[in-house]
Order: structure tokens, then sequence, then C-alpha cells
């Protein structure tokens, strides 16, 4: 019954791609749908994407201490104080990558780091200010179940008495990539 609903599931999906992309190739001659003609398009680019879960909310509210519960294991940094400096992403991986996480740079290729570098980027003193200034966002590897069905993406708190932290969190909220907000 599985295999079957599986089956299903697969051939819906395709279906249901094909008729977005036909809506789009009818909206193509129109100059003014554009927009929707490529927003249909990438919708269907997406539809085999994990969907993304954004956590946000205020500052010390256990944001991270969720998402850690989630994967079930101590992957992003919690502290007493202000901890989440930049916007992580935890996505699936495997074996070594596990020990690892990236930086995305603003303006240059992304970068491998241990984990064990990891302090390094939390807090709120004028080090970590500095190097998240560069920063998209740092992304975590983890072969956590719930991570291969959906991407989480961890955010530093609003209200934060660290301004950099607040505003990190306002840019992404206004221009972040998710599925879902959870507040």
């Amino acid at each position: 019954m599985s295999k079957q609903l599986e089956l299903n599931s697969i051939r819906f999906r395709r279906e249901y791609a094909t008729n977005l992309l036909k809506l789009a190739d009818m909206l193509a001659p129109f100059v003014q749908l554009h927009p929707y003609e490529l927003a249909l398009r990438n919708l269907v680019r997406d539809m085999d994407n994990p969907f993304r879960i954004a956590v946000f909310g205020y500052m010390k509210r256990g944001k991270s201490s969720i998402i850690n519960a989630l994967v079930e294991k101590k992957l992003t940094i919690t502290g007493t104080e202000e901890t989440t400096a930049t916007v992580n992403h935890l996505t699936h991986g495997t074996g070594s990558a596990c020990n690892e996480f990236s930086v995305y740079w603003k303006n240059s290729q992304p970068k491998r780091y241990p984990l064990s570098q990891l302090c390094e980027w939390c807090g709120k003193d004028d080090s970590v200010k500095e190097m998240v200034a560069g920063v998209n966002h740092l992304e975590f590897y983890t072969d956590a179940p719930i991570i291969s069905q959906m991407n989480i993406i961890d955010t530093p708190g609003i209200g934060a008495t660290a301004d950099f932290h607040e505003s990190v969190a306002q840019q992404f909220l206004c221009g972040g990539n998710t599925d879902a907000l959870v507040y």
C-alpha cells in the first residue's frame, strides 16, 4: 500500500507540474503577465527542493533549542546571552560533512570550517559583528531524518540588544526565501 501511495504521489506531482507549465506557456505571449509566467515556472523548478521552514522570533525564546530538539542533536549553538548572530541553514548531509559548516560569503565563494570553530561566529562582540557583516548565511549539515524532508533556518532574535542581530533578522524577514515561517 505504501508503494502504491508513493507512485500516486509521483504521478500527481508530474501531472501538477505539467499543468503548471501549460499555464505558463499560455501566459507567455502576454508581456504584462510575464511575472506570473515566471512565478509558475519557478514553482515547478522548486517542486523537488526540500520544504524550507524558518524559525523567527524574539531573542532568548528558544529558537535554536527547538531546532536542536527537532534534529535530536546540539547542532545550533545556544547560550544564556544572545548567541545566534547569523542566519543558519540546516540541510541534509552525511559522513564528514556533518562535522563541518559552510560560510556563504556575500562577495566570495563559500568556505567550509570545522564545527569546532563555530563559537567564533556567535555572540555580540565587535569581532563577531565584523565577520557577520560579510556573510549571507551559514549552512550546517546533518543526517537527521527530519532534515531529509525539509530544511530548517535558524535566525537571530528580534528585540536583540545587539543591533546587528536585529538587523540580520530583519533583513532575512524582508528577503528570506522560505516556504513557512514559525514565529
